[in-house]
Formats: structure tokens, sequence, C-alpha cells
């Protein structure tokens, strides 16, 4: 287990601080360009999902949201029809303090994956949407770790998108952490039989599905 370096964890609070002072609840305060590109992402996610409904019988499925921002994943989820058990993560306490005033019967935990004691197969369906996009000091470990402890925590699969490095203009983003699409689907095969990776949706992003 390698834990979010403080002085990163620190950094990440204070951005995502002074964001939320700039743009208010919108998109923009998690960097993303926009809300069609938020929910482009979330779509997929949605389509995936739904494709496995036999999976989790008619239930209402019980969802890990790890960086969850403003719980738009949830907000995308039930527009649309569908109706989760909705848990939302985000290691910034300004991020949790506004979703939980924007959704207030819902839960949300303030911090990392690793700042909870899940047990193993906790959830139905774990996702994370751009939350692994934070530069590290690390090549990349934490976020590979971060994607096995979601494995981990579900009992049906994963989804997370990350930013493709062989994309130019994230490749010259040194602000901005991207990753090898080969490296991130040959590491997920080390645990995982059925990965499947999506490219066809915006140039400079990628798509992970981990079904078990």
């Amino acid at each position: 287990m390698q834990k979010l370096p403080e002085k990163h964890r620190q950094r990440i609070i204070t951005r995502h601080k002074a964001s939320i002072e700039r743009y208010g609840y919108e998109p923009a305060a998690l960097f993303w360009k926009g809300r069609d590109v938020q929910n482009l992402r979330f779509s997929l996610f949605l389509d995936w999902m739904e494709s496995h409904a036999k999976s989790y019988d008619g239930n209402v499925p019980c969802i890990l949201d790890v960086g969850c921002g403003f719980a738009d994943l949830y907000k995308f989820f039930t527009h649309h029809g569908l109706s989760v058990n909705y848990t939302g993560l985000d290691v910034s306490p300004d991020m949790t303090f506004a979703a939980q005033n924007i959704y207030p019967d819902l839960v949300f935990l303030n911090g990392e994956i690793y700042d909870f004691e899940f047990k193993d197969e906790s959830f139905d369906w774990v996702f994370l949407s751009g939350a692994l996009n934070e530069v590290l000091d690390d090549s990349g470990e934490y976020a590979l770790g971060v994607i096995r402890k979601m494995y981990d925590l579900s009992k049906h699969g994963v989804a997370f998108n990350l930013l493709n490095k062989a994309h130019e203009w994230t490749f010259q983003c040194s602000d901005l952490m991207s990753f090898d699409v080969q490296q991130v689907k040959r590491y997920c095969q080390t645990f995982c039989s059925d990965v499947e990776v999506r490219m066809d949706y915006l140039p400079n992003d990628f798509t992970v599905f981990l079904r078990k």
C-alpha cells in the first residue's frame, strides 16, 4: 500500500479550495474543460454498467465514486434514470463539504481510498473519473495501487479514465499526470482476466473497464 504523500495531499486540498472559490460548483472547479466532456466520460461508465445489469439482478447497485468532487456522477446516473446506492470519496474536504450540502442524504467520505478500512467487495461497482490526473513524483505507482485497491473493493467491476501519454497535448502538460495505455492494460491483466480499453471518445483520454 502506497498512500498519498502528505505534501501532495495538501497541495491537492489547497488547489481545490482555491478552485471552488473561483468557479463555484461547476466542472471548471474540478479542472474539467466543461460539462460536455465530463458527461461524455460518465456516459461510458453508464453504458458499461447497464450492459452488465444482470450482475445485480435488478437490485439498486451499490457504487463507490473515488474522487467524487461534487457527486456529478451521481447526478448523471440519476438524470438518466438509474437509481444507485452511492458513496462518494474525495481527499478535498471542501469538495466533500460542498457535495454533502448539495446531496444531504448521500454518504460522503473525506480522504483517500487507503484511509478507510473497507472490506473487499464492499461495493458492486467502483468508478474513478479524472482523480488520477494530479502529478505525483512516483512515475505512476500510486495510481496503479489505487486501481488495484478499487478492484479489490468491487464485487462486479471497476471503470476509470486516465490521460493518454501518447497524445501531444497531455505529454506536454507538466501539471497533469498521463499514462501509457498498454502499460496500464498489461498491469490490469496481472490481476483481472476481463480488461477492456476504450480510446474512441476523446483524443487525449482513455477508459479502462475491469470486469469480475
